[in-house]
């Protein structure tokens, strides 16, 4: 997913003539600025700023940031690194968030979906990261890293260049977006009933999701406790059962998010968060949160 933001994450001194610098640090540019546009063009990719320092052939650039909601300007000269041969600003940059989800449904018809439960937020910042340009695509799930007590786990996956869908929203309650061609194929025949408003109950369920290179399988899980207050998604708190997805992954683990949840036969919501303290238990998301935030051209 494309933030449409170039945060700045780090910096790095250029091997140069004379003693190594960071140009970019030098002229005041710091941890979490977000870079605008260089030289009054604006800034889009890394590769922008790649291209505006050759352009610049060690020549003083103009850079405009966003920090705390201010704009400020910064000038200074590209140096030269002796290893690479070509100009760098000593700034390391970060263009786009990329990472395993799950889809939690989808809408046949319109080939919206939706995902996660809970938004995409800015490592370094803690903020929701903005769509600029979200791009959808398949992975095949290799293994998993076991989550364990005050070490959440992953699943472990190989990302498809080739695009599948985009994404047009990134909100508490989920990231929204199209597949690219019909689903209807997909979902024809395996279509389940969405659960009503409150209709999720403390008790058996089960999940649906990818821990291996088999594919989606469900899992047995019990509900422990229901609340559809105020928080957006945490209305279910969630223990993992079923032996089997234990074995494998230990419980929920990053990439799980967005699994669904079902019971009695209906989509009541779907696994958002997992308790650091215990991996076998987490959160979930009602299903009538995601569906009420989902935008309505998706819908």
């Amino acid at each position: 997913m494309y933030s449409g933001e170039l945060k700045v994450v780090g910096f790095d001194e250029i091997d140069c003539d004379g003693d190594n610098k960071s140009p970019a640090y030098s002229a005041g540019i710091r941890e979490n600025d977000t870079i605008v546009s260089i030289d009054s063009k604006e800034i889009k990719t890394a590769k922008d700023i790649t291209d505006a320092c050759e352009r610049s052939g060690g020549g003083e650039i103009t850079v405009e940031c966003r920090r705390d909601g201010q704009m400020l300007t910064f000038r200074f000269r590209p140096a030269y690194s002796k290893s690479e041969e070509r100009f760098k600003t000593g700034m390391w940059i970060k263009d786009s968030t990329a990472g395993i989800g799950t889809v939690t449904y989808t809408v046949p018809g319109t080939r919206g979906f939706a995902g996660l439960g809970h938004s995409v937020l800015n490592s370094g910042t803690g903020e929701l990261v903005k769509v600029g340009k979200g791009d959808v695509a398949s992975v095949t799930v290799t293994g998993v890293n076991k989550g364990k007590e005050g070490e959440p786990g992953e699943l472990v996956g190989a990302i498809s260049d080739e695009k599948t869908g985009t994404l047009i929203a990134n909100t508490n309650e989920g990231v929204y977006g199209f597949f690219s061609g019909s689903n209807d194929a997909e979902t024809e025949g395996k279509m389940i009933e969405m659960a009503s408003p409150g209709e999720g109950r403390e008790g058996d369920a089960f999940i649906r999701c990818t821990a291996d290179k088999d594919g989606p399988e469900n899992y047995g899980v019990k509900i422990l406790h229901v609340d559809y207050g105020e928080e957006t998604n945490k209305n279910f708190i969630i223990e993992i059962t079923d032996p089997k997805l234990i074995e494998k992954s230990g419980g929920i683990v990053q990439g799980m998010s967005g699994s669904p949840i079902i019971q009695n036969g209906k989509l009541i919501g779907a696994v958002t968060h997992v308790f650091i303290s215990d991996p076998l238990k987490g959160y979930g998301i009602a299903i009538g949160k995601m569906y009420e935030n989902m935008p309505g051209v998706l819908k």
